[in-house]
């Protein structure tokens, strides 16, 4: 079961840090001149072939993580996160009748750390890319903005981004993967912290 668990991520990993590292080979660079060129003396067609093999590697991988139920991942991160919040904060409230538990407050301090690392790669590192992307697109369309032909194509592309929701929405087909969703995170959790604590007080 770990086995199979740690394949599955290895394999996330390894598809969100190839985006990563193409897309940031692919940005033209400023040549000796002062005019733009691509690395490698690639060509336009050859780049955007290039894109268009990372989007294609994108989509594939978004379904396989989604059939291995990656998107679950999340969802423990807020469930864990969420109880051990909700443990550490009783354990600092000035109501709490005992003493401080340091083994409650390390174990709570761990698990809220480790998954916060899950959702800062999950998320972060894939808005990264996505964000790179965009980058590409619109510098780009800045260097072949003149030529029709260059333009449209280029008009046509969408940021790549691995996308490992359940169901995929316009905004991140459009957008990709952005900050916001780490952002939805924190509030997941302290708000079901929050709602817990007010509950049992």
């Amino acid at each position: 079961m770990l086995s199979m668990l740690g394949t599955c991520c290895l394999l996330g990993v390894y598809c969100i840090n190839c985006l990563n590292v193409w897309t940031l080979f692919l940005e033209p660079i400023e040549g000796k001149n002062g005019e733009m060129r691509l690395r490698g003396g690639l060509f336009f067609q050859n780049a955007v072939k290039m894109y268009n093999t990372l989007k294609i590697m994108t989509i594939v991988e978004s379904k396989m993580l989604r059939e291995m139920i990656v998107p679950c991942t999340h969802i423990l991160a807020v469930s864990f996160s969420s109880v051990c919040f909700v443990y550490f904060l009783k354990e600092l409230s000035p109501h709490n009748p005992g003493e401080i538990s340091v083994v409650v407050l390390t174990v709570s301090v761990t698990i809220i750390s480790l998954a916060t690392v899950i959702e800062v790669f999950a998320i972060c590192f894939v808005a990264e890319a996505a964000n790179g992307s965009k980058i590409w697109v619109r510098r780009m369309k800045k260097w072949h903005g003149r030529d029709k032909y260059k333009r449209k194509v280029l008009n046509s592309l969408l940021p790549n981004s691995v996308n490992m929701e359940f169901i995929t929405s316009l905004n991140s087909l459009r957008n990709g993967i952005e900050m916001k969703y780490f952002l939805s995170y924190v509030e997941r959790v302290s708000d079901a912290a929050i709602t817990s604590l007010m509950t049992d007080g």
